[in-house]
């Protein structure tokens, strides 16, 4: 692993922000009841088969322009419950969103995120972060909330290495219609995996 300095360099802070925790949050069940919610107001959803799992879509009916919701249904409580750091209802966090300039392992940028005091809030913090600011999210990029190896789902029998729940935002130029795709990147220390320039991280502060 390189020295601190050197990893710093593969990241630029590009937003910060703040997130008060709902007082109803609860931990157990943020993402599926997130997903849900969704599901229930959209007007229409729908299930494709794409690689090696189901996704699901719905549309938000009450968006100024064309907005699409996509999630893997494999990215849920159950798989992603073991968070290193359990936000806590009603209380307020820093929120910040690196850049990556530079390809970067996964134990580098643990290791710059563990430098710089950050919470390891994995994939609650992320979709929390989603529900409460989604606007804050990078157009065109690979937003990721990294937690550590012992905490991330192994994807059980379809094992390609742990997951990392992440979530990729688009807009149409010429419509403005946004889309969130949450799914996962891959952790397996055989394949050397990388954060490279075009994701980034997202992490919560204690304040």
């Amino acid at each position: 692993m390189r020295d601190q300095k050197e990893i710093e360099k593969c990241f630029e802070l590009i937003a910060v922000f703040n997130i008060e925790v709902p007082k109803d949050y609860d931990h157990d069940t943020q993402i599926d009841s997130l997903f849900k919610k969704m599901e229930k107001e959209a007007e229409f959803t729908s299930e494709s088969y794409q690689g090696d799992t189901w996704r699901k879509s719905c549309k938000d009916p009450s968006a100024v322009h064309d907005y699409d919701l996509k999630y893997n249904i494999d990215f849920n409580d159950a798989n992603f419950v073991n968070a290193s750091y359990k936000l806590v209802r009603g209380r307020e966090y820093g929120v910040k969103i690196f850049l990556g300039v530079a390809p970067v392992t996964w134990e580098e940028s643990i290791a710059f995120l563990k430098n710089t005091g950050a919470t390891l809030t994995g994939a609650q913090g992320l979709t929390l972060a989603y529900q409460m600011e989604k606007d804050r999210f990078p157009d065109g990029r690979w937003l990721s909330s990294l937690d550590e190896k012992d905490t991330m789902w192994d994807g059980g029998a379809k094992s390609w290495g742990k997951r990392v729940p992440t979530c990729h935002h688009s807009v149409r130029d010429n419509s403005g219609a946004e889309t969130f795709n949450f799914d996962f990147n891959y952790y397996n220390p055989f394949d050397d995996p990388k954060i490279n320039t075009r994701d980034c991280l997202l992490v919560f502060y204690e304040i």
